[in-house]
């Protein structure tokens, strides 16, 4: 299964060869169609780039994150404790099999309330 840090990525790597293949493109649609396009052209570039930005803060945000809990995670997995992760019912994996914590009453177990 793949990460989804490493899908997000990749997606932001198909958005920048996108807008680097619509910057090549450009002057060459420019010469084709006119000069009285130039201003979509300009504000469709100026548009696409504010997303980049934004695009990119969200990433380094999102990694910032993921790399501050990673080692949080990684130890309630091995030491058989509860993680905070957002839910008040969540599992997380011990010595092989799914525990299961709820945040309310303190209880660990096997299987949840609801599947017993």
């Amino acid at each position: 299964m793949r990460s989804p840090v490493g899908l997000f990525f990749r997606w932001i790597g198909y958005l920048v060869l996108t807008i680097i293949a619509i910057i090549l493109v450009l002057p060459i649609l420019l010469k084709i169609l006119g000069f009285a396009l130039k201003a979509i052209f300009v504000a469709v570039g100026v548009i696409a780039i504010i997303i980049l930005i934004l695009v990119l803060i969200l990433a380094i945000t999102g990694l910032v994150w993921y790399l501050r809990n990673r080692s949080k995670w990684q130890d309630a997995q091995t030491k058989g404790e509860p993680f905070e992760f957002g839910g008040r019912n969540f599992k997380f994996h011990v010595n092989g099999q799914d525990v299961f914590y709820d945040q309310e009453t303190g209880r660990k177990d096997i299987t949840p309330d609801d599947k017993k």
